[in-house]
């Protein structure tokens, strides 16, 4: 599905907005999280030879090498079904150390891409493509990510129709597109609109009788 609804949300928005927009895609099937991070020494380079840890070096190289390092405006974050197990470096499951894997690459775009203003992030499908055993722990680590930022936005997969079981069909993407159009429009076009156009969160929990029943 890598690139599917890249392309539709670029159509839609110079549909809507009647204006040129470049999205460059960063995305490699199949990768943890952990992989995604730059090369602390020098983030033209591999984090190292294994399976995507090349993936912050090419999306840095291609973007300094269209001179578009200061017109990043955005990112749009779609990842964690490779997560949900216990693959990673850390020895434990891996939702336990996304958020702060998230911090450190978030940091690294900030850096090389100083005028990005908002990040868009998609939860991931409960226990995607039959990883486990613990399918919701890492969907709560991606839902409670804008509690350490104020410029993040949420969406959630569930409810795409087009879901296959592991990734989604053509048609899951465009609706993907569908789905992100109203929030880039609200987050860079200055689109305002009394429709809520982000993933619903939850506020509270409790129980309604002494009894709690």
């Amino acid at each position: 599905g890598i690139g599917h609804w890249e392309v539709d949300l670029a159509s839609n928005i110079v549909a809507v907005y009647k204006m040129p927009v470049c999205i460059i895609n960063g995305a490699i099937g199949g990768t943890r999280i952990d992989v995604h991070r730059p090369n602390p020494a020098n983030h033209a380079l591999p984090l190292g030879s294994g399976w995507g840890e090349n993936s912050y070096a090419d999306l840095y190289n291609r973007i300094v090498g269209a001179k578009l390092t200061h017109g990043i405006r955005g990112l749009l974050w779609h990842q964690g079904e490779q997560d949900q197990g216990s693959e990673g470096p850390d020895g434990d499951y891996d939702y336990k150390f996304y958020q702060q894997y998230f911090l450190d690459i978030s940091a690294a775009w900030k850096q090389d891409f100083p005028n990005i203003q908002r990040y868009i992030v998609w939860q991931v499908m409960p226990a995607p493509c039959a990883m486990g055993p613990v399918g919701d722990q890492l969907r709560e680590a991606q839902r409670t990510l804008p509690r350490m930022f104020s410029n993040i936005d949420m969406l959630n997969t569930l409810g795409v129709a087009g879901y296959e079981g592991c990734h989604f069909s053509p048609t899951g993407y465009a609706n993907f597109a569908l789905r992100l159009e109203p929030l880039v429009g609200k987050d860079y076009y200055n689109v305002n609109s009394n429709v809520v156009v982000t993933a619903a969160n939850l506020v509270r929990a409790y129980y309604t009788t002494t009894a709690r029943t």
